[in-house]
């Protein structure tokens, strides 16, 4: 069992203080920092035993695990001050806001050898591990994969919509395909439409070793919420839609194949949703770094994938075109 202590309550801490609170046989939940007074006053109603902290400098006595939720800008020196003093970081994704940062993190992390775990969530869905084992085979079979994922809101002043959300889709074909992208082939498209940051995105990048062309799009100014996951194969269409949490893939078996020069088979087949389990994606995560600081196991989202999506991050943010 691991000592932990959550630094930041907002948005998704909450979701991780009722979590904690049920994963005793792993985390024993120590408490939270958080200066917010409105927060902390909620969180005592509902868990009126609950540890609250305001400096988490104060804490590194009382735990092995500093678990951080809060703002992006803010990851790099509280990652970095929980590391030197000699605990685990587990970040919200992304690790920080640019490459440089989470390098050194990684230096700092090798230097006191202690793990960074970094929160990529859709990486650890049930449905989005059935995709992996699917093609882990077949991936030189696969055209074209297209990830959207939009909604109203919620906008965030200390990142653009890059950071916070397209790192997901990011993150989940670069696990996928275990390759990185083309860096010439990044094309980027972007509009400030209500903040201050980019608020919508179009991107397009090639992945060389098996040729697969990928699309991403990205919006918190889209009132058609949408988190999906498409892929188009010799052989099929995948759907995966990331906001059921039943039936969230449907694969089309309709295809065409070559008869000869100039003559094509058009094959009109069915569509089938696919026996699939489906388990809380933070507990699947959770579980997880558990079992990798127990049994010394890799991480999914380390550090060091985390690195790869900093890259690309970063190539994005310096591509951008803004209207």
């Amino acid at each position: 069992m691991y000592n932990l202590i959550l630094i930041g309550a907002g948005y998704w801490g909450k979701n991780f203080i009722k979590l904690l609170n049920n994963m005793k046989n792993m985390y024993n939940f120590v408490g939270i920092v958080e200066k917010n007074t409105s927060l902390t006053e909620n969180i005592k109603n509902m868990y009126p035993n609950i540890n609250v902290y305001e400096d988490y400098t104060q804490t590194y006595d009382l735990c092995d695990i500093y678990l951080i939720a809060t703002p992006v800008n803010t990851h790099f020196q509280i990652a970095k001050d929980c590391l030197e003093n000699g605990k685990h970081v587990i970040v919200e994704k992304p690790l920080t806001d640019n490459y440089q940062k989470s390098k050194e993190l990684i230096d700092i992390s090798n230097k006191y050898c202690k793990r960074i775990f970094v929160n990529f969530t859709p990486v650890y869905t049930d449905p989005y591990d059935f995709i992996c084992n699917r093609y882990k085979d077949a991936l030189n079979k696969i055209h074209y994969i297209e990830s959207q994922r939009c909604n109203l809101g919620i906008i965030r002043n200390d990142c653009n919509v890059v950071h916070d959300l397209t790192c997901h889709d990011i993150a989940m074909v670069i696990y996928f395909l275990n390759e990185m992208p083309e860096i010439s082939s990044i094309n980027v498209s972007a509009k400030k439409c209500i903040s201050n940051n980019v608020d919508l995105v179009s991107i397009d990048m090639y992945f060389p070793a098996n040729n697969i062309l990928c699309h991403f799009y990205t919006s918190w100014v889209d009132n058609d919420k949408k988190r999906c996951f498409s892929i188009i194969s010799e052989d099929e269409k995948l759907i995966y839609d990331d906001t059921k949490t039943t039936n969230s893939i449907k694969i089309n078996k309709s295809r065409v194949n070559i008869v000869s020069d100039n003559n094509y088979d058009y094959i009109f087949d069915d569509t089938y949703i696919p026996l699939q389990k489906y388990n809380e994606p933070i507990r699947n995560q959770l579980e997880h770094y558990f079992d990798c600081l127990t049994n010394n196991k890799d991480c999914k989202t380390d550090g060091e994938f985390a690195l790869k999506v900093n890259k690309v991050i970063d190539i994005i943010n310096n591509k951008l075109i803004c209207k």
